[in-house]
């Protein structure tokens, strides 16, 4: 949804359990709001330093599901803002990251006097990072009701479950936000709001991205 997990999404991990899968699903897919929550809550608790490794990353979809890849990075900085603001955008992702589009429209005065005495970001070789495949540049606000499903079965990638490599841990069930996995592990795409936490969480990579029936411009 945020496209990158950095020092200011990694906060998130601070919210227990059950309140993080309420904030999910009343984020919906607004990007924009999900990304000012956790602004919100970074500036609640305000770590002293950010320390971002980026020696191995895992690029693709997610953190169980995603390749890991050597990029040798490695960063700190006092303000996470910046520090994040300047590696999504460095990292050359040819999309708009929703949580850099805030900071840079609403709180631009802390992009100011950044100095970075390291490697310029041109050498590390960024620009080629995986992208997750369900990401979708824009999303539209409009959707309610039966024209949101419609929209959401035809235009949006959707998890599906891989019955040949599961091996019903019932992790998905369990951590889906909006609880639209049911036990006969069928997905109600009525209720599911594409935050991928199902993939992300499943240990034996059971949970994967299908592609939507039709595709819009720029996705």
């Amino acid at each position: 949804m945020m496209l990158t997990t950095l020092c200011v999404k990694n906060m998130y991990g601070c919210i227990p359990t059950p309140q993080r899968v309420h904030f999910h699903f009343q984020a919906d897919t607004q990007k924009e709001f999900f990304a000012r929550m956790l602004l919100e809550l970074y500036f609640l608790l305000l770590p002293s330093l950010n320390i971002l490794d980026g020696i191995t990353i895992h690029e693709g979809n997610g953190p169980s599901s995603g390749k890991p890849r050597d990029m040798g990075l490695l960063a700190m900085s006092e303000n996470g803002l910046a520090l994040d603001y300047h590696i999504n955008n460095g990292c050359a992702f040819p999309y708009s990251n929703p949580l850099s589009k805030v900071i840079k429209n609403e709180y631009p005065h802390y992009l100011e006097n950044n100095c970075f005495p390291w490697k310029q970001l041109t050498d590390f070789p960024l620009d080629t990072i995986e992208p997750p495949d369900q990401y979708e540049e824009e999303t539209l606000a409009f959707r309610r009701g039966f024209i949101k499903y419609l929209y959401q079965y035809f235009f949006m990638s959707r998890p599906r479950i891989n019955r040949s490599h599961c091996t019903q841990c019932g992790h998905c069930i369990n951590h889906c936000p909006a609880d639209a996995i049911r036990k006969n592990l069928t997905i109600n795409y009525w209720r599911c709001i594409r935050c991928y936490c199902c993939q992300e969480l499943c240990p034996s990579k059971a949970i994967q991205s299908r592609k939507p029936l039709c595709n819009l411009p720029g996705r």
